[in-house]
């Protein structure tokens, strides 16, 4: 007696936590199928008997649920689903086949025979479904396994042709003797399709090295009429040779000529992997490459320069990559990858380059010479420091923040030859500049330097206040807190005639003067009485910083500031007051 559910029957004998509304499987099976145990015969059972019924996605779900409760190798599974392989649906078909081939364990002789047969159906998914089955169970190397997947070469499908291959590639060993044999026999097939196919499945089972498919590679790079063929033979050669291989390199130096840019390309690849550094051909083919209109193939042979020829060489090829019209960013960035190779500690070539493309506008190709930069330069070299010291005069601010990081790794502290370098550019027209500058005399600079403290102090009273302001923290960098010098130096500037640098050198006094420096505390008392408000709330806020608690008369004429014109420097007055209420005390004794 049967029951009815989502208008499809069931047993009533299966257990009633394994029956699912098919309906419902339909829309969530995916969820329901999770919460199903696998052995559980019951599921299989029921999984079983929905593989009857007439709807299409019912039975694909049910064979979902069996390839998840079935045990492996589960016999009675397997004859069940054999008949199915003889559906009038492909869907069927395939479904099952696909199950089969989760189920069953490697080695399982009726199931391969069964997906052999599969080879030979009239759909093309069943086939390709077929050899990913073989490529599960089948052992590798066995002959008549991949005779018949060597026939699926020539299928009239190119996913099937496709799926061959890579099957090949798991169960072919290599150097085996049918499956070259029948690739070798395809490549002079009629259809271009059917010969790169050959091509592809020789590169998977090939031995490496043999001289006949060597040749036959050749032929093809050089000859065959479809550009993607002579492609395919090219990445064969180059996956097959072995280094110096005369053969493969005879091949290889014909097809630079191509009137197609992928093969030239690949030709160009090519010989960068076979040929050994100082090699002839190493150095003349790239040479050629790099006059090509193909922007990508420029860049291939520029690579191959940097992997391949010998280093005197290099430097001698330095003047025509300067020529050349390397416009693209991939051809920079392979130009500064080659020479970042090859360059040695103190190597001009490379230096130079990497000046130039610190200038670049893409920032990859500046990153990438900064790196060069660091491997060509010796540390403390002048002429690498002037270079970079010149970019920090560049219109772009990631270019200037990129010089900044250069000095800072190519100087060291306290070079006097980094500092001329930098601070000949405090003086610049351009604010941008002098900012820039003063970033980099807090790297290249040591804390106490007497010429960088100067630089950095005289940049105080510059009119704009970016600079001002990286001028502190410069003075901050290169000065040793609480040192009399540079109190001095900063003091001198407390009477300058713009309020700005009045403002700036209060500020200044608050990162290099001492708590309780008389200078410093001097400075600030006399400009309480500036005549420009914002100079006296500067003035009120250095002294809350740097006078001593116990000086009353200075903080006495803090007091007073709490009666000024100004409102903003009553608030400020009252609050510095506040935050020391003994002083405060203090004052209003006296």
């Amino acid at each position: 007696m049967g029951s009815s559910c989502g208008g499809c029957s069931y047993s009533s004998d299966v257990h009633p936590e394994t029956i699912i509304d098919v309906e419902l499987a339909i829309d969530s099976g995916p969820h329901l199928l999770k919460e199903v145990r696998p052995g559980n015969q019951h599921a299989i059972d029921w999984a079983l008997m929905q593989l009857q019924d007439k709807n299409l996605r019912v039975r694909e779900h049910a064979l979902q649920l069996l390839m998840q409760v079935a045990e492996p190798g589960d016999q009675g599974t397997l004859d069940t689903l054999m008949p199915y392989l003889e559906s009038h649906e492909w869907q069927t078909r395939r479904n099952a086949l696909w199950a089969m081939g989760q189920i069953a364990k490697r080695g399982d002789t009726n199931v391969i025979i069964r997906a052999t047969r599969c080879l030979d159906d009239v759909d093309e998914d069943v086939r390709c479904v077929a050899l990913e089955v073989l490529s599960r169970l089948a052992s590798k190397g066995d002959p008549h396994t991949v005779a018949h997947i060597c026939d699926k070469l020539e299928d009239e499908e190119w996913d099937v042709r496709r799926t061959a291959v890579q099957v090949l590639e798991q169960l072919a060993e290599r150097g085996d003797e049918c499956a070259t044999k029948k690739a070798s026999s395809l490549i002079e097939h009629g259809d271009w399709r059917m010969r790169r196919t050959a091509v592809h499945a020789l590169s998977q089972v090939a031995e490496m090295g043999d001289e006949c498919t060597m040749r036959l590679m050749a032929r093809l790079a050089g000859a065959d009429v479809a550009y993607c063929v002579r492609q395919a033979a090219l990445q064969t050669l180059e996956k097959l040779a072995r280094p110096e291989h005369k053969s493969c390199i005879a091949a290889l130096v014909p097809v630079l000529l191509d009137e197609h840019w992928s093969p030239r390309c690949t030709a160009t690849v090519g010989l960068d992997h076979v040929v050994s550094q100082g090699n002839e051909v190493a150095v003349d083919v790239p040479i050629s490459g790099l006059r090509d209109p193909d922007s990508d193939l420029r860049a291939a042979a520029v690579k191959a320069l940097g992997s391949t020829a010998p280093i005197s060489q290099l430097h001698a090829l330095h003047s025509l990559l300067g020529q050349l019209e390397h416009s693209t960013v991939a051809v920079k960035l392979t130009v500064l990858q080659a020479f970042g190779c090859m360059a040695e500690k103190g190597d001009d070539h490379g230096i130079t380059e990497a000046s130039v493309g610190a200038g670049d506008a893409d920032a990859t190709v500046r990153i990438l010479a900064l790196w060069v930069l660091s491997r060509s330069a010796r540390k403390g070299d002048a002429q690498a420091i002037e270079a970079m010291a010149s970019r920090l005069e560049h219109k772009s601010l990631h270019v200037r923040k990129l010089a900044v990081l250069a000095l800072g790794q190519l100087a060291e502290r306290g070079s006097e030859c980094a500092i001329d370098a930098v601070e000949l550019r405090l003086e610049h027209r351009l604010w941008t500049t002098r900012r820039a500058a003063l970033h980099a005399l807090s790297f290249v600079a040591q804390p106490g330097n007497s010429r960088a403290i100067v630089a950095a102090t005289s940049r105080l009273k510059d009119s704009v206040g970016v600079v001002r302001r990286a001028a502190m923290q410069t003075l901050v960098q290169v000065n040793e807190k609480g040192d009399p010098c540079t109190v001095s130096e900063v003091v001198k500037l407390i009477h300058y005639r713009h309020p700005e640098v009045r403002c700036a050198v209060l500020q200044a006094l608050v990162q290099v003067a001492d708590k309780g420096n008389r200078q410093a505390v001097a400075a600030a008392s006399a400009s309480l009485e500036d005549h420009v408000w914002t100079v006296r709330l500067a003035a009120l806020r250095t002294l809350a910083r740097v006078a001593p608690e116990d000086d009353g008369r200075v903080w006495a004429l803090m007091a007073k500031r709490t009666g000024d014109c100004d409102e903003r420097v009553q608030a400020a007055a009252h609050e510095a007051l506040r935050a020391s209420p003994s002083t405060m005390m203090q004052s209003t004794a006296l």
